[in-house]
């Protein structure tokens, strides 16, 4: 949009994002295809205008920069320009000249007065170092604006460390106007200076407070040194630096470079000069408008978006063919005010969010809207409606801010104090807006209204503790829930701020529910706390509460100690011993804080035998006393040897107690187990009987327990079983324990090492134990035939037999149970045992029940032996029993190879029938027994045999001659085979060949006709035909009159035949048309599909002969005056038919002017009857007196003919 006045031949700066356009192959990487069109708003109609692409390679950035030359730009008005792309074989047409008033890109120095010594490398101009002066000269001399008012200079520069350069304009008086870049410290940071004749201002270093200009010289930057009617404007990298209000004159200049000092050089990639106008107009993007295309019926389709300017808008589609016929046309609509970035704020907040607590410091609400003008007429109202929280709706009209012909914003300040007395809740603002269009008719917002909500809350925070009361350095848990109001809705997932005596703590985060729990430490400070939760949610809506606690230091217990009766320090006794139990007991608030010490012992057998007893205090020391308790150790029972645990705990005055603890032991002398050993019945199965002893000795009087136990691994253990041993008081001494099993083990034991041990406890916590590992070997077993023996099985297929037998635990002396693991072997080759099948489980009988199913991959067929037994089974040892005998059966597979669906023609052909014999392992069968049946399909009788001869590796062979009289159709073949150990086999190959009729055939093709054949002449066509089927054959005359074949005539000729001859009379031959070169040939076919034809033979129809007599006209009187007409006929015959001609034959009529040449002719038609009439009526061109005429033929189907001379006579009159 424009607001600096009406603007021509303006230059306009696009920026676009075209990354998306790029990644969907629309458009190229350096934007080649990129073209610009004006819509001229007068005209309404597009022009092609002038661009130059700053930067663009989509590849590297998404980013494009292009400048457009606009032809002309309205004040106060949008311009549509539309950017075209998307011919990815187009060529760029970017063109800087034709652009800008001022462009080089330094390809040459052309055109520039070059006193500096300055040079181009590599498309830069290169501005080398000049020593001790800044007049030399370098400017541009074809271009000298008479003011520089209202242009930019815009250059892409980059200059070097210690570099002093300067660019601008530059006048006859050698003064630079534009600007200097140096490297003032020589660091490389860069300095820019304005300059306006010999007076410099506005300095910029990076590093101060200028640090947003370009750090480092060394880079490139695009710099522009903008004039308006009063100021300068220093800009870089199109951030504006300053504005200089510059009093100048109007004199011409040029562009221009220039270099102070010794400096290192700079280089200046471009130099434009393009005009400027301030404000300068401001563009937004529309939507793509991609080109549409015609489908195949013409149809276009196309959907953009609705503008957001609100009126009457015109819609034009044209389109240029590819003949470059042009066509065009529009439409419109009208489009509802927009409305856009809606708001509703809080002055406070600067959101739509308060919290009611806040509304007191400023309860004002901004109100605001963006509204789209009307294009017809200006906006009339903008308003809003405000749906209170208890449903109550209030409206507000909205003041513009600038005017409302143009787009711009509208706006409404409410107190929200006053308007809705700070009802708690949620808001909603619905905008609203009116206009009239062109005529008159009301116009209104986009639907729905755009919307917006704000928001008037508050928080309920609730905080408790786990209690009341701590002691310093407690954790204490602080806890409560966090509830949004007035929704009453959970605040979840926000920190809440946790204080101590108003010294924060920690953050605690609030779970799904608003609940939140964590921990604080108390202080060592005794008496009153106070803990305060506060927190503020992303919407600025705070909360706080708080409560207190008491803190309080506990009592100090420290561990309790055991000593003898003479206070010696120990931690075991025996029975009948005092134990003598001392503890230390302080308080850090005062020894008088200590109100009573307590003590409780338990025994090892859990027994409570002090509880509650007061501990007597014996002596003080700092904050606090030595408090003591004896016990004597009498009358113990067994169970209560072991440790014995003391737990002591001290009372302060707010009954807050701490306590300790320790133990002591009770010793009791364990008994001991010597010389375990073990014994088996022959090599240690675990089927024999194992037995096991140990000697016991235990020096007490107490009973002892003696238990055997058992083990996988060493170390879980299993009890097996026991012995009670009651010891006198002398105790008791090498008494040997045996305990005896039968069987020792399990079968999950076999072939592993297993443990047994012996364990002795006297009922007094006394206990010992020893142990020993054993190598438990695998049992022996025996093979029992049961079924199997003898039998027969086919080795393809699901056939199968079952092999049984039963196996024989001899250590156990009984059968085996299920699970035991066996093994199928059977020889391949009647002595070569392959093993079957493995890991077969016998039943729980211990039968092993094996299903045999031979593969015929392994297995040869013929008699083979099997044997069955244990294989590799965890418990038993392996063994096999005797071989028994299978005989294994084959299948055998035919295989034809001849015929495969061809047909023979019955009485000429021989079938010959190969197939091949297989085994069920593909193994070629030879010596065979083979027989071969041929059936008629669908027939039962067999039609004929043949005899087999075997050539080898399988194959045999047979061949039949087909007889002439034999049945037509497709016929099954079935062929037999036989062989010791083989299945008989007899397969059946249906529709294997086919008999079909010899199909007839002809000799001696011949025709004739009655005198030079003309068409309508009798043509007589003959053929002899040979058909050794007995068939009925249908032969059949055709004509190819135009390229293609019909039927004439045909006839049935009963057969069997030979060289019969078949004859076709047609008369007339052809017809009138046919004259020329024409063909015919004959067809047999002999309805069981046997087909042949002749060759075609070429025949030249000639035209037919005719006559023609006279019926009118001889001697007949022409007169060249008045109407009547002078008739002359003659009528045509056939004389090859003997006919008189048919309608429409073409004959002509000759006639002399001057009595002996024929120089006039005239043409007509027969009629239906033959006849052929004119009417002569003679102009002046006829000389008076005796001419003649005559008549004839002058058709295509006749050959000429001509009446003989008639004489006519032609009569003028005198005046």
């Amino acid at each position: 949009q424009n607001t600096a006045g009406n603007l021509t031949d303006y230059q306009v700066k696009i920026e676009i994002n075209l990354s998306q356009e790029f990644s969907q192959g629309k458009i190229q990487q350096y934007c080649q295809d990129v073209r610009f069109t004006w819509l001229n708003s007068t005209s309404n109609q597009e022009q092609k205008i002038s661009y130059w692409i700053e930067q663009c390679n989509l590849s590297a950035s998404g980013n494009a920069t292009f400048w457009i030359k606009v032809p002309f730009l309205e004040n106060n008005t949008n311009t549509t320009v539309y950017l075209y792309y998307g011919n990815s074989g187009a060529s760029s047409e970017s063109d800087g000249e034709a652009t800008f008033e001022f462009f080089d890109d330094f390809e040459d120095l052309e055109g520039w007065v070059n006193d500096a010594g300055y040079s181009v490398s590599n498309s830069e101009l290169v501005q080398n170092a000049n020593s001790g002066t800044e007049n030399k000269k370098f400017y541009y001399s074809e271009y000298e604006p008479s003011s520089i008012r209202n242009l930019t200079i815009r250059l892409k520069w980059r200059s070097t460390s210690g570099g002093y350069v300067t660019a601008g304009w530059w006048n006859s008086n050698n003064n630079w106007n534009g600007v200097w870049w140096y490297d003032g410290d020589s660091n490389g940071d860069a300095h820019i200076k304005e300059r306006w004749d010999s007076y410099s201002f506005n300095e910029y270093t990076y590093g101060t407070t200028d640090n947003n200009i370009p750090q480092n010289v060394d880079n490139s930057y695009i710099f522009e040194f903008r004039a308006d009617e009063s100021n300068f404007y220093l800009v870089v990298d199109d951030v504006q630096y300053a504005s200089s209000d510059i009093d100048y004159d109007d004199t011409p200049m040029h562009i221009g470079y220039g270099s102070w000092n010794s400096g290192y050089p700079a280089y200046s990639d471009w130099i434009l000069v393009r005009k400027f106008a301030n404000p300068e107009p401001s563009i937004s993007i529309g939507e793509e408008q991609p080109i549409t295309s015609t489908d195949s019926q013409g149809n276009y389709s196309y959907t953009f978006k609705a503008p957001l300017e609100a009126g009457n808008h015109i819609v034009k589609v044209n389109l240029t063919d590819s003949d470059g016929i042009y066509g065009e046309n529009s439409t419109s609509f009208i489009s509802r005010i927009a409305i856009r970035e809606q708001k509703a704020t809080f002055e406070l907040s600067g959101t739509p969010y308060i919290d009611a607590d806040d509304l007191s410091t400023n309860p004002n609400l901004n109100i605001s809207a963006k509204v789209y003008k009307n294009l017809d007429n200006p906006i009339d109202k903008v308003w809003v409606n405000i749906t209170l929280p208890n449903g109550t709706t209030k409206t507000y009209y909205l003041t513009n801010l600038s005017s409302p012909s143009e787009t711009g914003y509208w706006y409404k300040v409410l107190n929200i104090t006053q308007e809705f007395n700070n009802l708690w809740g949620q808001y909603n603002v619905t905008f609203y807006a009116n206009s009239t269009l062109q005529d008159n008719s009301t116009i209104t917002q986009e639907t729905p209204a755009p919307t917006t909500e704000f928001y008037v809350q508050n928080i309920s925070i609730s905080v408790t503790t786990d209690k009341s009361l701590y002691n310093p350095g407690e954790n204490i848990t602080v806890s409560g829930k966090v509830i949004l109001l007035p929704d009453n809705t959970n605040v979840s997932n926000t920190n809440v701020s946790i204080w101590l005596d108003n010294v924060f703590q920690l953050n605690c985060t609030t779970d799904s529910y608003g609940n939140y729990s964590c921990n604080i430490t108390a202080p060592s400070e005794s008496g009153t706390h106070t803990i305060t939760v506060n927190l503020t949610t992303e919407h600025g809506i705070s909360g706080e509460n708080s409560t207190t606690f008491m803190s309080n230091n506990l009592p100090v217990v420290e561990e309790p100690r055991t000593y003898s009766e003479s206070l010696v320090e120990k931690t075991s006794f025996e029975q009948n011993e005092k134990v003598v139990i001392r503890v230390n007991v302080t308080d850090p608030d005062g020894a008088e804080q200590i109100d009573k010490v307590l003590i409780n012992i338990t025994s090892a057998n859990g027994n409570l035998v002090v509880e509650s007893a007061e501990m007597v205090n014996i002596s003080s020391i700092t904050n606090g006393y030595v408090f003591e308790y004896n016990y004597t150790l009498t009358n113990l029972q067994s169970d209560e040897f072991g440790t014995w645990q003391i737990e002591i705990w001290a009372n302060d005055t707010y009954s807050q107690s701490d306590s300790n603890s320790s133990s002591f032991e009770v010793i009791n002398t364990p008994p001991s187990l010597v010389g375990i050993s073990y014994e088996c019945e022959e090599d240690c199965g675990w089927g024999e009987r194992w037995v096991y002893k140990v000697n016991l000795t235990e020096p007490n009087n107490n009973t002892v327990n003696v238990s055997f136990w058992y083990s996988y691994d060493g170390s879980t253990w299993v009890y097996k079983d026991s012995e009670v041993i009651s010891c006198p008081p002398a105790g008791c001494y090498n008494i040997t324990i045996n305990f005896t099993f039968d069987p020792g083990w399990e079968a999950s034991d076999a072939d592993q090492i297993r443990y047994f041990k012996f364990n002795a406890s006297d009922g007094a916590s006394g206990t010992n134990e020893t142990s020993q590992s054993v190598l438990v070997q695998k049992d022996d077993v025996s093979i029992e035939y049961i079924a199997g023996n003898e039998t027969q099985v086919n080795r393809n297929g699901t056939e199968s037999v079952v092999f049984k037998v039963r196996i024989f635990d001899t250590d156990l002396n009984q059968y085996v149970g299920s699970g035991v693991n066996t093994s199928l072997w059977v020889t391949t080759d009647g002595s070569s045992y392959y093993k079957e099948n493995e890991d077969q489980l016998t039943d729980n009988l211990g039968f092993s029940n094996i299903t045999f199913d031979p593969d015929s991959s392994i297995y040869h067929v013929g008699k083979q032996k099997w044997i069955i037994g244990t294989d590799g089974d965890e418990s038993y040892k392996d063994a096999n029993s005797s071989a028994f005998y299978v005989t294994i059966i084959g299948d055998i597979a035919i295989t034809l190879d001849k015929p495969s669906g061809q047909s023979y023609k019955a009485g000429t052909d021989s079938v010959t029938f190969r197939w091949r014999l297989t085994d069920d392992n593909s193994t070629a069968v030879t010596g065979a027994d083979n027989t071969i049946e041929i059936k008629l399909t669908n027939w039962q009788d067999i039609i004929a045999n043949c005899s087999v001869e075997e050539e080898g590796n399988g194959w045999y062979n047979c061949t039949w001659f087909i007889p002439a009289d034999q049945d037509y159709g497709w016929y099954d073949i079935r062929i037999n085979a036989s062989k010791q150990y083989f299945n008989n086999q007899s397969f059946t190959f249906d529709d294997k060949f086919e008999v079909a009729t010899t199909p007839p055939t002809f000799e001696v093709v011949s025709y004739e006709y009655e005198q030079d054949g003309g068409w309508g002449e009798r043509w007589i066509y003959r053929v002899n035909l040979t058909e050794i089927n007995p068939d009925t054959v249908n032969v059949s005359l055709w004509y190819n009159r135009t390229g293609s074949w019909e039927l004439v005539n045909s006839t049935n000729i009963t057969c069997p035949c030979s060289d019969f001859v078949v004859e076709f009379v047609q008369d007339p031959g052809w017809e009138a048309g046919d004259v020329g070169t024409r063909y015919f040939k004959f067809n047999a076919s002999d309805y069981v599909g046997g087909n042949n034809e002749t060759d075609s033979v070429v025949v030249n129809v000639q035209r037919d002969d005719a006559i023609a007599i006279i019926v009118n006209g001889s001697e007949a009187i022409a007169r060249r005056w008045g109407e009547e007409k002078t008739l002359f006929r003659i009528r045509i015959n056939d004389t090859d038919r003997g006919v008189w001609v048919e309608e429409g034959v073409n004959c002509t009529f000759y006639f002399t002017k001057d009595g002996s040449t024929y120089s006039a002719s005239l043409e007509n038609q027969t009629d239906s009857l033959g006849y052929c009439s004119i009417y002569l009526k003679p102009n002046c061109s006829y000389s008076v007196g005796a001419q003649h005429w005559k008549g004839g033929t002058t058709d295509q189907a006749y050959k000429p003919w001509n009446t003989t001379e008639q004489n006519y006579s032609v009569k003028g009159k005198l005046t």
